[in-house]
């Protein structure tokens, strides 16, 4: 049995010949004749070809991503290692915290002022109005009073100054302690 194909759209027939593509009506005197059987036998060869080239391709692009993923996640492993020590270092710094500097009567500030908001009944509505934060060498803390306002239980304002004590162990961890509240 014969095939035929059609130059101009590439439809193929079988059987005979016919007079015209039934596809683009492109006459028979330019159709392409071959065997089935040969066809089969290509068709059965592109089956059996492992990789074409644009597969080839895809599988090289793959291993290459797959190389640079690999890369980064040791980067990252590489640099977290330097983290973690460089965050051992950090925490021994915690323990230089008891000194006199700016930086960290700020920080003890801060610090009460959370200590201040969780005894608050409305913590948002905490606004300061002035704060004075001396550091204690005796005893290695810090002596903090702060002056601020906040709605109080009837939903009013009411102006409060709290003073206390902050102190930064050695473990890294923070103590808070209120020692008076005057309301004004």
């Amino acid at each position: 049995m014969k095939l035929y194909k059609c130059p101009k759209c590439g439809h193929q027939m079988a059987g005979e010949l016919p007079n015209y593509c039934p596809n683009c009506a492109c006459p028979s005197a330019d159709f392409i004749a071959s065997d089935v059987e040969v066809v089969k036998q290509k068709d059965a060869q592109k089956k059996t070809m492992t990789t074409s080239p644009k597969q080839a391709d895809s599988k090289g692009c793959f291993i290459g991503v797959f190389i640079v993923l690999l890369g980064f996640i040791l980067l990252m492993c590489f640099i977290g290692s330097n983290e973690a020590s460089t965050t051992h270092s950090q925490s021994t710094k915690v323990e230089n915290y008891n000194d006199n500097s700016t930086a960290h009567q700020l920080l003890a500030k801060t610090w009460f002022e959370e200590c201040i908001k969780q005894n608050l009944k409305d913590p948002r509505s905490y606004d300061e109005i002035d704060h004075r934060v001396k550091y204690n060498t005796g005893t290695e803390t810090y002596l903090v009073s702060i002056k601020f306002r906040a709605k109080n239980s009837f939903g009013g304002y009411s102006v409060e100054i709290y003073s206390g004590t902050v102190n930064f162990s050695e473990d890294g961890r923070v103590h808070c302690k209120i020692l008076d509240k005057e309301s004004l």
